[in-house]
């Protein structure tokens, strides 16, 4: 009986409905008045892919669970972290590729826009994309134009025309937004913490570099918290304007903070990132380059001063003397301030990579910046194996030595194998080293990203390094410099190369759980997983089988082990037979092959006919 009720329970178990469960009919109606309306999958560094939707109707809907997708079956399902949901009669909004994680392919791509129950609403196909060139829905025709505009009306590339001798785009007097854009428009310098107050005294400046005026109408300046628009502007060639913090209302961090430059249109033309600041102590702009200055020149050219630990020349007087003979980068890195020194290292990075005025190097015991105020280098390329004479000093934590001129720096051989360090966390002994460590890429923008949402990753203007190709969540082999900026360390990489996506999102494990240790956690968002309904099907299958069976097997013996109403018994005992073949007491021989008709248990024996 107890095997019935396991089957029973079985079977009970099998239509529970934790395993399989009516669907019930979806009775929704969706509009069909959502549309595709841009697609831009091809913009320049610092811009980011999106796709962009419009609400031809009379009604607001409610594009949560709206699916977009592509030509490689990549599905997006929309969501708050677009930002709001809701898109007004006529409105746009743009779905970028942060949010979507889909891939705009600029050889050519397909691009689907569904209802929440799968039914398809609309769908676009391109060829081969051009850069900074969207398709774009005008007049009822997908066509390309070089006028990008998220969340506003498409605007044919034919209604504008190309000043070349201005750098900007000049729209015709008959457009309905007759905006400017330029990329020789740039931040040039920012003062976020004031000797003065904060709230009146902070402010951004900008230049334009182009060879003729242009109108900031519609441009913007950001910290991604507070947005300033500028109104009618014209900031002519060669200009400098500052933007004080009574007009912006941007509250620029002392901790560190981002600010972009956005045209009229949506683009990021310029951006920049600090990290603390100083009081009195201006981001100013040098060329390609960042760098910290305690004269700030609101309105004027940017100035570069060197601090009193950093000047050019320091006092014989009172420098102290090393030894003459080389000295280790690590026993250089002992030294007090101030104490002249010679070291010996291979070059890890050049000059203008990571900033004009500096470069790395490093020996078998640490790594250190080799600085020069003037910018006088001799030619060097990677791998040139160095002395550098100079003098000890600190910037914001990190070690530097500071030399005087290019004669200061004497190549002594070349092509000498880099070797990067691998390591798991960044310490203070590895400041100034190129390390290799692998983890997963927890975050990731325009300037740095982390990794396992501890180690930070800063991305300078001259290594070039083009961030759309990053995906957050997946695993990543980095190599770069480190680097210490008031005791917060940094890796920086020297260009695309040092960045290796090594598996994909779904298949990234953190090394403890490789290993078999505690997960670690990294930050990444996490969603519950659905129940394996499948694998427990197959175990229930499985027990159910070995259940069956052996019910089957017991049921056979039991019938055997019966006798039959004559009295034969179809076990014969070994002990209850002799002469040849018998077995040894206690064994069973095999039932005869020739076996008597069963009967029912209890009936009497059916009579031969006569």
């Amino acid at each position: 009986m107890r095997y019935y009720l396991t089957i029973v329970a079985l079977i009970a178990l099998l239509a529970s409905p934790t395993i399989a469960c009516e669907t019930e009919t979806n009775t929704t109606i969706y509009s069909t008045d959502i549309v595709l309306s841009e697609v831009y999958p091809a913009p320049p560094t610092g811009e980011e892919e999106f796709i962009e939707l419009h609400n031809t109707g009379n009604d607001t809907i409610d594009l949560t669970g709206w699916i977009l997708g592509d030509s490689s079956g990549k599905q997006y399902a929309i969501e708050s972290s677009i930002g709001e949901t809701s898109i007004s009669p006529g409105a746009y909004t743009i779905v970028t590729h942060t949010s979507s994680r889909i891939y705009l392919n600029n050889s050519g791509d397909s691009v689907t826009l569904s209802q929440p129950n799968g039914t398809l609403v609309d769908d676009t196909t391109y060829e081969e994309a051009s850069s900074a060139s969207s398709w774009a829905l005008i007049e009822n025709e997908w066509q390309w134009t070089d006028r990008i505009t998220p969340r506003e009306k498409n605007i044919s590339q034919n209604n504008s025309i190309s000043d070349d001798t201005t750098n900007a785009s000049t729209t015709l007097p008959d457009t309905e937004t007759p905006y400017q854009t330029s990329d020789q428009i740039f931040i040039n310098e920012l003062l976020p913490d004031p000797e003065g107050l904060d709230t009146t005294d902070e402010w951004i400046e900008l230049v334009n570099e182009g060879s003729g005026s242009l109108n900031l109408a519609g441009w913007q300046l950001t910290d991604t918290n507070t947005y300033y628009t500028f109104e009618n502007t014209t900031l002519v060639a060669n200009e400098i304007l500052t933007v004080e913090i009574g007009d912006s209302k941007i509250n620029l961090n002392n901790t560190g903070d981002t600010v972009y430059l956005i045209d009229p249109y949506g683009s990021i033309v310029h951006g920049t990132t600090y990290e603390s600041a100083e009081s009195g102590w201006a981001w100013a702009r040098s060329n390609s380059d960042w760098q910290w200055t305690f004269e700030p020149t609101p309105g004027q050219v940017n100035i570069f001063t060197a601090t009193e630990n950093e000047t050019a020349q320091a006092d014989p007087n009172t420098d102290q003397q090393a030894d003459t003979d080389l000295l280790s980068i690590d026993l250089f890195r002992a030294l007090d301030d101030n104490t002249t020194a010679t070291v010996e290292g291979v070059v890890t990075v050049l000059p203008s990579v990571f900033g004009s005025q500096y470069f790395y190097i490093q020996d078998d015991t640490a790594g250190i910046q080799v600085y020069s105020y003037k910018k006088d280098f001799p030619e060097l390329k990677t791998g040139d194996r160095l002395t550098v004479s100079g003098i000890k000093s600190t910037s914001r934590g990190e070690t530097r030595i500071k030399t005087e001129s290019a004669q200061d720096i004497q190549v002594v051989a070349s092509d000498e194998k880099l070797v990067s360090r691998d390591v798991f966390e960044i310490t203070e002994d590895l400041e100034g080293m190129l390390i290799h460590l692998e983890g997963a890429l927890t975050t990731v923008n325009s300037t740095g990203g982390m990794i396992n949402d501890s180690t930070a990753l800063q991305f300078k203007e001259g290594a070039q390094i083009d961030s759309t190709i990053l995906t957050e969540g997946t695993g990543l082999s980095v190599q770069g410099i480190v680097s210490e900026s008031n005791g917060e360390y940094r890796v920086l990489p020297r260009g695309n190369g040092d960045l290796i996506q090594t598996v994909n999102e779904e298949n990234w494990i953190s090394p403890a759980q490789a290993s078999g240790g505690s997960t670690v956690s990294t930050g990444l968002q996490t969603t519950k997983e659905p129940p394996q309904y499948g694998l427990m099907i197959l175990v229930i299958l499985g027990l159910f089988a070995i259940t069956l069976g052996q019910f089957i097997k017991q049921h056979r013996t039991n019938s055997n082990l019966k006798k039959d109403s004559g009295g034969t018994q179809l076990f014969t005992p070994a002990a209850s037979r002799g002469g040849d073949g018998t077995s040894a007491p206690g064994e069973c021989t095999q039932p005869p092959t020739q076996q008597l008709p069963r009967q029912t248990a209890g009936s009497a024996p059916r009579p031969e006919s006569r």
